[in-house]
């Protein structure tokens, strides 16, 4: 749940001037500003109270710097009664905390965003990238300017191997109606998820390397008993696609010996019962062999194509 929080206009702080958070101060507007403080920490309370479980709230703005001490106060009783709720760094004060270059969210916040940008390593703490799927947040007219479903899966995938959380933002018309564009690249999204989604939901990233060292455009992730690896091939960006290669070298997951490999959406069309794919093991190699009737198997879908690999 968002929340835009500086809005004087409706706090009684304006006065009729222009309302530049700058203008106002606990000094100058005592009565107005107890009201607001108490205004806002009512709208939290009513938010984590009334609407069933949140799980996430991020206040979209900050206040100045006088606000802190009274903003401390809020985000503390918000814990008190929705100590499952995640909060969001942003907009909650300038109060850190001990930092330290392992720790991004150090303040009150449980993770941090960097905002349209893609981070080509891992981020220390809990991190989630924040993109527009179009030139803006709100609503685009303008068809071309949309991100497809590829896009967001592409950097899903990319992003969630190096240990963070990806929000693609889309937003409504007047009338709450989404562009076409926007629901036909969410849909393929979902689609993509609703086969490959296991390598997504519920994984942690590798512990040594996010992605493989022998095919650089492979990422990994892993289950949370270390028994499964996913190996998620990324195509796209200049990179061929996977129906051009006849083997994929990986060098930094080793199948259990005799075990079986999958390709998600890899499947008998009549039964839907997995095909396993060969693999073999070169020098310090795990050699995967790719199928060549892939154009048969419309649930493989790039640009992510994920190998479930047992390690234990």
């Amino acid at each position: 749940m968002r929340i835009d929080q500086w809005n004087p206009l409706g706090t009684g702080l304006c006065k009729g001037q222009p309302c530049d958070p700058g203008n106002y101060s606990q000094a100058s507007c005592p009565a107005e500003w107890n009201r607001f403080v108490l205004r806002h920490r009512a709208q939290i309370m009513e938010v984590l109270t009334k609407y069933g479980e949140i799980l996430e709230i991020s206040f979209d703005m900050n206040f100045p710097p006088e606000f802190d001490s009274a903003m401390f106060d809020t985000v503390r009783l918000a814990r008190e009664v929705a100590p499952k709720t995640l909060f969001r760094g942003r907009g909650m004060g300038g109060y850190k905390g001990d930092c330290n270059d392992k720790t991004t969210a150090c303040g009150m916040g449980d993770y941090e965003t960097p905002e349209e940008v893609f981070p080509d390593k891992p981020l220390p703490g809990n991190w989630q990238v924040i993109y527009h799927g179009s030139n803006f947040m709100s609503f685009d007219p303008n068809p071309a300017n949309y991100q497809n479903g590829s896009f967001i899966v592409w950097h899903l995938v990319d992003i969630v191997s190096k240990g963070g959380l990806m929000e693609i933002g889309y937003g409504p018309d007047a009338e709450g109606e989404f562009h076409p564009k926007a629901v036909e690249a969410l849909e393929y999204a979902g689609r993509w998820l609703a086969t490959n989604g296991e390598a997504i939901y519920s994984t942690r990233p590798m512990a040594s390397r996010w992605n493989d060292t022998a095919s650089s455009m492979v990422r990994y992730t892993r289950s949370k008993d270390n028994i499964w690896v996913y190996a998620s091939m990324l195509v796209g960006f200049g990179s061929a696609g996977l129906e051009h290669q006849n083997s994929l070298p990986l060098a930094d997951v080793t199948p259990k010996p005799g075990s079986a490999v999958r390709l998600f959406g890899y499947e008998d069309e009549a039964t839907r019962q997995p095909i396993n794919v060969e693999w073999r093991r070169e020098g310090n190699l795990t050699v995967i062999t790719v199928p060549g009737d892939l154009e048969d198997h419309p649930a493989v879908m790039g640009p992510g194509y994920v190998f479930k690999i047992q390690i234990k």
